[in-house]
């Protein structure tokens, strides 16, 4: 998978974890628990990612620094 794949489907499962904790209803909000267990999750997901290569193409740069 490319670093900019691997970039889109973190940031659409950061969308989602987001979403689940801004539920109206607090009691359908996922526990800390589980907001931690995902994170770490996530985390460990992305150790091997080649950063440096994300740098290399504008439009990335572009969109990581807001233009």
């Amino acid at each position: 998978m490319s670093a900019l794949n691997v970039m889109v489907w973190f940031c659409s499962q950061m969308a989602q974890l987001a979403r689940a904790c801004t539920q109206e209803n607090p009691h359908v909000r996922p526990s800390m628990r589980s907001i931690v267990v995902a994170l770490m999750t996530l985390s460990s997901s992305t150790e091997d990612w080649d950063v440096g290569s994300l740098y290399e193409n504008q439009a990335i740069v572009d969109l990581m620094s807001g233009r």
